[in-house]
């Protein structure tokens, strides 16, 4: 668990928060060949091919507005 005090020590807005509190909080579970769920705000494409390189799976649902997705993926319109 992370606790959030507010602001930290480096100046201006940080990006991608999420996905760091996540990797923290995943760095002992890598390289186990475990699985990690997670819900839509903390998944992405980029972040499984990340923890698949280092013999971790990931199980979610990921945004469909998400702009790494393939192209190849159904939209609204097509479902």
């Amino acid at each position: 668990m992370q606790i959030c005090t507010g602001k930290g020590p480096v100046k201006g807005r940080e990006t991608n928060q999420s996905s760091r509190v996540v990797e923290d909080l995943e760095k002992e579970l890598q390289n186990t060949g475990r699985n990690i769920t997670r819900d839509n705000f903390f998944a992405s494409l980029e972040m499984a091919r990340k923890l698949l390189g280092k013999k971790t799976t990931l199980d979610g649902t990921i945004r469909k507005n998400r702009v790494e997705l393939p192209s190849a993926f159904p939209t609204d319109k097509e479902t």
